[in-house]
């Protein structure tokens, strides 16, 4: 007869080893799991970092767009004290106003009338020079009258263009729409002032002007 075939004994210890390589397998691949995780959250948190360094930084340029605009604009002279000088043939005269601005700009104005009404006017040449008084016509006056039909005037400013510059414009940095910038609309600045009429003779005072700021 033929021998029966044996099989060889395990080793000792084979057991042991196999939960030992299958341990390290799981720590392995817990370890990968964590550090994919951890990529993972880095990643969040510097994209969310990100998006609030840049919204912190448009903030921040914003401010700065809107105070350099504050800056830039010109300041009101709160009143335009208006001078009453003579009119032709025995007339109550013509009332003037005069406006200086700190810088060059682009300029219109309207009258308020008492009532209602309005009336737009402008420098001749649309613009206003820097430290140059500009004599403006407010309203003719009636004979044996010292009161005034105008009851305030807007005045609306823009920046100049390169044409009135000489090439070398200069302009505001703030976020304020600029479809008006044709000199027609709203302005880029605007304030509305009071209108004061002074005995004949009489010349404006600081009220009437305003500095450079």
């Amino acid at each position: 007869m033929s021998p029966i075939p044996t099989v060889p004994p395990e080793p000792v210890g084979g057991d042991t080893t196999r939960t030992i390589i299958m341990a390290i397998a799981a720590i392995i691949a817990l370890f990968a799991l964590g550090v994919a995780i951890w990529a993972a959250t880095s990643a969040r948190r510097s994209a969310n970092n990100s998006g609030i360094s840049a919204k912190t930084a448009t903030e921040a340029l914003r401010r700065m767009g809107n105070k350099e605009h504050d800056f830039l604009g010109p300041v009101s002279p709160g009143v335009i004290n208006a001078v009453r000088e003579p009119g032709p043939d025995g007339s109550g005269g013509i009332a003037y106003g005069t406006l200086t601005v700190p810088r060059l700009y682009r300029a219109r104005a309207t009258r308020r009338l008492r009532g209602g009404g309005r009336v737009d006017f402008a420098p001749p040449s649309g613009e206003l020079w820097p430290n140059t008084p500009w004599k403006f016509r407010i309203e003719e006056l009636a004979a044996g009258t010292n009161g005034l039909t105008t009851e305030a005037i807007t005045f609306r400013f823009w920046p100049p263009d390169a044409a009135q510059t000489r090439g070398n414009p200069w302009g505001c940095p703030c976020d304020a729409a600029s479809a008006d910038q044709d000199g027609t609309g709203n302005g880029h600045w605007s304030y509305t002032v009071r209108v004061g009429i002074l005995p004949e003779g009489f010349e404006p005072t600081a009220g009437g002007r305003h500095s450079a700021g």
